[in-house]
Order: structure tokens, then sequence, then C-alpha cells
């Protein structure tokens, strides 16, 4: 279970405090192996594991520029980890469950801190849509003036030509009217004059086309963004009416051209945990399973140090549309002790890729959400000289449920269902390589407390 609040202490501070699973264990071994010395009697070994570990936190975090943040959580983590071996004698192959199976369990409890300093960077990218379109406007405003300059230019030569043929033309009328170059030079200018007419036009036609291929571009655009506001935001009267439509289709409008990127970085640091670890024998009741506790030894105190474990990702979203980012995490399990002495595990790594995709919807309540990932990781565990390592892949959606306006902001909850397919291990050197599938399915809840009141 997951339950978290977020309260903006101002502009650039933020808190936020909650409880969430830190971690847990479910697993089962069972195999049946000859009695030694009797090989005609075999024994059914049961190995199990569970429990779960949670953490109560509390997180603040700083905005130090417009792009980068800093925050710290301090959780206190506790729960109780179970483990539980039994065996029991086959008499009978044909019933081997008819008898009772013999073991211990041991119940340890832990309890401890830990601390997680992180680090945020988020920037706005260039939007590639619009950059183009303003390269585009700026080559036509860029062609528009030459051509202007161009004109111009040959109007200019034209005129000088035109009044240096005048100039002739006067010379030639005052020596003799009947000079017989008066009529060719009076066809020359004549010819310009017309030349200067057909480049007035032609620059004028040219210009005209140019200024409409830019307002088509600027109004195109401008369309683009209008449809994809109207046809992602177009949801029914009753829940964006009046100002609470308008405050939200202007937030996501505002967002909705925008591209960032992101990259982070976080640190877990593990002080000492306190474990108390419980001893008992059990019976397990042929037929019905009950399990009868034979007895308890007394409890031993003692500690534990978890693997510190570091993180880095990066992605590029585009809020509402679509995300994608990949992430590494190192985690020193070297160093892990538990409550009987060292772990005997090594260092590991895992690496997540994955993105998500929400279609435009007609209506608001219609956006889905689809994603999909995969992840590699190389596990802590080396048996027979072979590295254990897990590789998954996943897919899975968000669907919202229900609507309501708060201070004018949709509040939507939402059901997140996904679908994991991974194999871990491998069947070299004597090995067990493990298949598994597993569905998540959660319901998210959000509110929006500490809403400004406001008197009309």
């Amino acid at each position: 279970m997951y339950l978290s609040f977020a309260v903006p202490m101002s502009k650039t501070w933020g808190m936020g405090l909650g409880i969430r699973p830190f971690s847990a264990t479910d697993n089962s071994i069972n195999y049946i192996a000859p009695v030694t010395g009797n090989p005609g009697v075999n024994t059914e070994y049961t190995y199990k594991g569970d429990g779960a570990l949670s953490e109560i936190y509390m997180g603040h975090g700083v905005g130090l520029t417009k792009n980068l943040s800093v925050g710290v959580n301090a959780s206190y983590v506790f729960g109780s980890l179970y483990n539980t071996s039994l065996s029991r004698l086959i008499l009978d192959p044909y019933n081997p469950t008819a008898e009772n199976q013999y073991g211990f369990r041991t119940r340890t409890r832990y309890t401890g801190f830990v601390i997680k300093p992180g680090i945020a960077f988020r920037v706005e990218l260039n939007r590639l849509q619009d950059t183009l379109v303003v390269q585009n406007v700026i080559r036509l405003r860029r062609e528009h003036d030459f051509y202007q300059q161009l004109g111009a230019a040959h109007e200019s030569e034209y005129k000088e030509e035109i009044e240096e043929l005048n100039e002739r033309i006067k010379k030639l009328t005052k020596e003799s009217s009947k000079d017989e170059r008066i009529p060719v030079l009076e066809e020359r200018v004549k010819l310009y004059k017309d030349s200067i007419d057909y480049n007035r036009s032609h620059t004028r036609h040219l210009s005209d086309s140019i200024n409409d291929k830019i307002r088509e571009v600027e109004r195109s655009h401008f369309r683009s963004k209008l449809h994809h506001i109207k046809d992602s935001l177009r949801a029914n009267d009753s829940l964006y009416s009046n100002a609470g439509f308008n405050h939200f289709k202007n937030e996501h409008y505002r967002f909705s051209r925008k591209v960032f990127f992101n990259a982070g970085a976080t640190y877990n640091w593990f002080p000492q945990m306190n474990t108390t670890t419980d001893y008992e024998y059990l019976r397990v009741m042929a037929g019905t399973n009950q399990e009868v506790v034979d007895s308890s030894l007394t409890s031993v105190k003692g500690s534990a140090m978890f693997p510190p474990s570091a993180k880095f990702g990066f992605g590029f979203d585009k809020p509402g549309r679509w995300a994608f980012g990949a992430d590494v995490t190192y985690n020193w399990w070297s160093v892990y002790k538990n409550s009987s002495g060292n772990g005997g595990l090594l260092d590991s790594w895992n690496f997540s890729l994955g993105g998500e995709f929400t279609p435009v919807a007609r209506k608001v309540l219609h956006a889905k959400t689809y994603r999909l990932g995969v992840q590699y990781q190389q596990t802590p565990i080396f048996i027979n000289n072979t590295r254990i390592n897990d590789f998954s892949a996943s897919i899975g959606a968000t669907i919202p449920v229900g609507s309501r306006l708060v201070a004018g902001t949709a509040i939507l909850p939402r059901i997140n269902v996904a679908l994991s397919v991974g194999q871990r291990g491998t069947t070299d050197n004597g090995l067990v390589r493990d298949r598994y599938v597993k569905l998540s399915l959660s319901l998210l809840v959000n509110d929006r407390w500490f809403n400004k009141r406001k008197i009309h």
C-alpha cells in the first residue's frame, strides 16, 4: 500500500511524507532426495521465505534555480522477514504427504533509518516544430527582402539609363530637332520605362506570393496548435465548464508544445539496522497443513548492514503526450551483513529502459496511457562460478476512472495495470532457471488540499 502527501511550503520549497513498501520476499523451494544410507526411503525438503519491510518517509526539496533542484529523504524502515526450513520422510510413495513435516522457522524484525539525498535537473528543449516554422518564415522573409532589393537595384539602374538618354535627347534636340538619332533614343527610353513597370509588377507579384506563403505557414502552425488543444481537451460541459475548463485548457496548452530533458541522481545510505531474531521449532500436521509451534528459543538481538546504492537516470518527455527514459542502479551488496554475519554477496547493477505514450483523445476521460519497458539485472548471487542474471520485459496501461474538479484542476483517479515476463538464472553448471510472469494492478487516487479560498 502506498500513501503519500505533498505540501508546497513556498514557491521553491516542497515537502512530502508518506508510507510505502520498501522490500519484500516470497519464495518457496521444494525437492526430494534419498536418505543417506537408506536409498529406499526419500525425504522431502521445503524452504520458504516470506515477509516485507515498509518505510515511513519524509522528504524536502528545494529549487536552487529554474532548472536545478536538490532534496533529501529520511526514512524509518520496519518489518519482519521469515525463513522456514521443513523436512519429512516419505514412507509411502503412493501417499507422500501422509507424514508430518518438522523443522524450524526464524523471524527477523528490522528497524533502522535510511538517508537518501538526490539532485534533479529539468530543462525545456527547443520546440522542434516551432523552430522549423520560425526558420521557414525567416527564409521566406529573406527571400522577400532579396527580391525587393533586387527589384530596387534594377529600377535604380534603369532610371540612371533613362536620365542619361534624356540628357542626350535634349542635347541633340538643341542641335537639330530632326536628328535621326532622337527617335532611336526615345524608343530606348520607352523600353527602359516598360522594364521598370514590368520589374515593379514582377517584384510585387513575388512579394505577394511570398507573403501568402508566410501567412499560410503561420496560419497552419497556429491551426495545428488549436487543433491539438481542441482534440485533446474537448470534454463534456459538466466536467470542464467555464473557468475550470479554461484554466485546465490554458495549463495544458502552456505545456502541450514543450519537450523537456530530465536527469537526476540519488544515493541510498543505510546506517546500521537493528535486528531481533526469534527461533522456533515447527511441526506441520499432515492432511490439514496446520502449523504447531513445538517450542520457542530466546530472541537474539543483533544488527545488519544493508547495501548502499546509487542511481542515475535521464529522459525526455512532452507533458500529457509521451515520455521515455533510462536509468542505471549500482548496489554495493558486498558490504551487506545480516544478523548471522557476512551475506557472501557480490556488488550488482541493473539497467532499465522504458517509455509511455498517451494518444490524443476526444475527451480527457478517455485519454489512456500505454507503457513499455525492459530491465536487465546482474544480481548479487554467485553460485557454482556462475553469476545469476535477470532479464524482464513489461507492458502496461493507465486508465482514468471517475472525475471531479478541485479549484479548477481536474482530479482523475486511475487504474494501473502491468504485465511482466522475465527469466532469472540459467541451467548451466547444474543451476536452475526461473521463468516468471507477474501481473500488477493498482488504484491511484489523488486529491488537492490547502486550496486558497476566494470570496466572490
